[in-house]
């Protein structure tokens, strides 16, 4: 449209009302068109710098998890890591023997268990039990277990003795109750020495013995 033809009053509307068009190298053609926004990059890069700092600190947490060996504590499982940080604090030397873990463990009341060992005083009988319960409790060989095996040591102990001793024969302990009787019956004997003397006859049988193996020597 021309506007060298147009009155001046509408010169003035279309000027007022005109859009302005940008070409597509982002360059204003009409002057009068309002400036062109700068692109909002302001929360753009607050958001990545949020990022960044989120991977840092994942980076920095994940490098802090690290075990003495430098392997990744995270692969290991809880129970594992949890043994091994108690293992290490109480934990004994001995390859043969290892530590016992119970989950849950079990509560214990400090005075079932106290007496004056400062003083060298004597330890009371309830204590005694007490102790006696808690050690004679046996478990099965692992390294973590919920409870006992319902097993005490004064238990194995006798099956232990009940198993190694030989079980009593009544035929056998008969005839030796009826040889000690025997050899306990009163025996008077004269050794020559013309004097009738009452032994028993076990006395009898080990003097006669010891002259016997006398008279073989000679």
């Amino acid at each position: 449209m021309n506007e060298q033809n147009l009155p001046e009053n509408t010169k003035k509307e279309v000027k007022e009302t005109a859009v302005p068009v940008v070409s597509n190298d982002s360059q204003e053609i009409n002057n009068d068109s309002p400036p062109k926004l700068k692109e909002n990059t302001g929360s753009k890069g607050k958001t990545n710098s949020n990022e960044a700092s989120k991977s840092d600190s994942k980076g920095d947490s994940q490098s802090s998890i690290q075990d003495n060996g430098g392997a990744s504590l995270a692969s290991e499982p809880f129970i594992d890591l949890l043994y091994n940080q108690i293992e290490s604090v109480i934990g004994g030397e001995n390859p043969n023997q290892f530590l016992c873990l119970t989950l849950p463990g079990q509560a214990l009341t400090a005075k079932d268990f106290a007496y004056d060992y400062k003083n060298n005083a004597e330890k009371g009988p309830m204590v005694e039990a007490n102790e006696s319960r808690l050690a004679n409790k046996l478990f099965d060989p692992c390294r973590v277990t919920g409870g006992d095996n319902g097993m005490t040591l004064p238990y194995q102990y006798r099956s232990a003795l009940d198993t190694l001793t030989p079980k009593l024969n009544e035929k056998i302990a008969k005839a030796k109750n009826q040889l000690r009787e025997l050899l306990l019956t009163p025996y008077p004997y004269d050794f020559g020495d013309e004097n009738t003397k009452s032994y028993t006859l076990q006395e009898v049988f080990y003097r006669l013995y010891d002259d016997y193996v006398a008279a073989e020597r000679a």
